[in-house]
């Protein structure tokens, strides 16, 4: 440990060294004044090798005199006090300030010590054993919160990872390693992409956007999410079709990887795609008219008799029309029942997009003398199908019997 003798010291502090001097006494009175408004106390010890220290400095250390810089390191753990030794050497040496933090010998206390440069060498200390315990309390809460968070998004159903601004992964949750079979430090130290890179011919026919490093450096550099669909295999063999996406996180110049399994949509997709072809090969087949409507009121489907009652041209329809632009063309030849409001009679129509909730059946008699039985179902997820039978050769023979 480092000694330092004194030949005069002064327990009233720097102030008792300079009282002497008439001159600087008002001066003296007020840095007095500041010094003792400071949470911290102070030992210093001048180029001549005087020592003097602040009222409170030993009280604080639980010292009864300080006559050598040992007997501040001896009411410290011997590792805190070699650390202060060194630094204060390093003060005294080349004038580096320091601020640092050292446990008391019992370790019930920890003092604050900061060393500052200048014409008389400053050795502050205070005591911040309160707030030392409370950061440690916030710091094992912090932790706790951290691994309990972290143990949710191990187990979360997706695949979830974070890549550095080198787009090296740094973490990988649970369900990521399960997906490749192998460990988590595995997949870090080999960097194993949850979707490997495509060859390149597969890559230019298939991809706009690699998934992987540079979907995640492009999320980075746009600040905009950015998101690939792509196949895994897993170590069971299934071929599973993936959603990946890359966000960054700007406060961090990070990335967060998740990785969706959405190969049961793309299956239920594709059954349905077959189930409507299957059914529209149906529809197409039969007699009566029929045209199918969206949501939005557009023509999404109709039969060869659709376009043959009406009179409408294929091309046309093949825009996808909304059912007032079909019934103002329809108006225009003459083929919907002659009204004296039209308008209101078209909103009649249009209105069973939103109220119709049973099927509603019609007739209409077109100005020709034909007559049409008017059937609209509507759909449960939007939209409705509306089919048309001419039935004037049959209401004729009715009417014939009648």
């Amino acid at each position: 440990m480092a000694a330092v003798s004194t030949t005069k010291k002064s327990k009233n502090g720097l102030f008792g060294l300079l009282g002497g001097k008439s001159a600087l006494q008002q001066e003296n009175d007020r840095l007095a004044a500041i010094l003792s408004a400071t949470p911290a106390h102070y030992c210093g010890w001048s180029d001549e090798g005087e020592i003097f220290y602040s009222r409170g400095f030993c009280p604080l250390l639980s010292l009864g005199d300080v006559r050598h810089f040992a007997d501040i390191q001896s009411v410290l753990a011997p590792g805190d006090a070699a650390t202060l030794e060194g630094m204060w050497q390093n003060l005294s040496g080349t004038g580096k300030p320091f601020d640092f933090s050292a446990r008391s010998k019992t370790g019930s206390k920890t003092f604050r010590f900061k060393g500052a440069p200048g014409t008389m060498r400053l050795l502050w200390v205070e005591d911040i054993t309160r707030e030392t315990e409370a950061q440690k309390i916030r710091d094992t809460e912090q932790k706790q919160d951290i691994a309990m968070l972290t143990a949710a998004i191990d187990h979360l159903p997706a695949s979830i990872w974070l890549r550095n601004d080198r787009q090296d992964l740094i973490w990988v949750n649970e369900t990521y390693a399960e997906t490749l079979g192998i460990s988590q430090d595995e997949i870090i130290a080999q960097q194993r992409e949850i979707s490997p890179p495509p060859k390149a011919k597969k890559k230019a026919a298939t991809f706009t956007l690699l998934p992987g490093r540079e979907q995640a450096a492009k999320a980075l550099t746009e600040m905009k999410t950015q998101n690939v669909h792509a196949h895994v295999i897993t170590t069971a063999g299934d071929r599973l079709l993936m959603n990946i996406f890359e966000i960054p996180l700007p406060a961090h110049n990070m990335t967060l990887g998740v990785a969706r399994d959405i190969t049961r949509q793309e299956e239920l997709a594709t059954e349905l795609k077959r189930f409507k072809a299957v059914n529209q090969e149906l529809l197409q087949q039969l007699r009566t008219a029929i045209g199918i409507y969206d949501s939005d009121q557009r023509l999404e489907f109709y039969n060869t008799a659709f376009s043959q009652l009406w009179g409408l041209d294929d091309g046309w329809l093949n825009t996808r029309p909304r059912l007032s632009d079909i019934m103002e063309k329809l108006r225009e030849t003459r083929r919907l029942p002659e009204q004296a409001d039209f308008k209101k009679f078209k909103q009649s129509w249009l209105s069973m997009f939103t109220n119709l909730i049973d099927p509603h059946e019609d007739m209409l008699h077109l100005p020709d003398g034909s007559a049409l039985r008017m059937l609209v179902i509507p759909n449960p997820l939007g939209g409705m199908m509306m089919t048309f039978e001419d039935v004037t050769s049959r209401l004729e023979l009715e009417s014939s019997y009648n």
